[in-house]
C-alpha cells in the first residue's frame, strides 16, 4: 500500500490535476495590449544655450551688510528681562522707591543725598547700581549732578531720566 501511494502513476496524475488549476491562472495575468501610450522626447535646447561661452560677463552683485551693521539699529528686548518695566511710552520712569533729597558741594566733589528701597546715603557721578552703590537701581549709572538746575541725571540702557530736586508737579 505503501508503494501504491508514491507510484509514478499517482505523481503524474496530481501534477496533471495542479497544472489543469494553475494554468488559466498564468494565462490571465498577460496582457495583450501592445498600444504604447506615450512617448518621451528629450528636451531641445535653444542654440544660445548650445555652447558654453569663452568669457562670461562680470555679475553686478551688491556686496551683503554685516551682521553688526544690519543689527545695530535694531532693539529688541531688555537686558534683564526680570526687571520690572520703568517706561511709560518710550520715557523712562525711576523707581518709586528711589527719592532725591538733595545735594552737597565740597572742594571737587558733588554728592547726592538719596533714598532707595530701605537705604539711605549719598551717591556722586560715576555710580553704578549694584556695582559701586547699592542706592540705585541695578544697572542704572549717575550721569550728572547739577548745582546750578539742582538736578540729577541718571542714565539707564542709554536712555537718560532728569530728577529735579524741587519738581513743579508733583509725580
Amino acid at each position: 500500500m505503501i508503494s501504491s501511494v508514491f507510484s509514478k502513476k499517482n505523481i503524474i496524475d496530481q501534477l496533471r490535476l495542479i497544472s489543469l488549476f494553475f494554468f488559466p491562472l498564468l494565462i490571465s495575468c498577460s496582457s495583450n495590449q501592445n498600444n504604447v501610450v506615450e512617448i518621451i522626447n528629450p528636451p531641445i535646447f535653444p542654440k544660445e544655450f548650445s555652447s558654453i561661452p569663452k568669457e562670461t560677463e562680470k555679475p553686478q552683485l551688491l556686496s551683503l551688510l554685516s551682521v553688526q551693521e544690519k543689527i545695530k539699529d535694531i532693539d529688541v528686548g531688555r537686558k534683564d528681562p526680570f526687571l520690572p518695566p520703568n517706561l511709560v511710552g518710550e520715557k523712562l520712569l525711576v523707581p518709586t522707591s528711589f527719592i532725591y533729597h538733595g545735594q552737597i558741594s565740597s572742594a571737587n566733589q558733588v554728592n547726592a543725598f538719596v533714598t532707595y528701597e530701605d537705604r539711605k546715603g549719598t551717591i556722586k557721578q560715576g555710580d553704578i547700581g549694584g556695582k559701586s552703590t547699592n542706592l540705585l537701581p541695578q544697572g542704572w549709572v549717575v550721569k550728572k549732578i547739577d548745582l546750578d538746575t539742582q538736578s540729577l541725571i541718571l542714565s539707564f540702557d542709554s536712555s537718560p531720566v532728569k530728577i529735579d530736586l524741587f519738581p513743579m508737579e508733583k509725580p
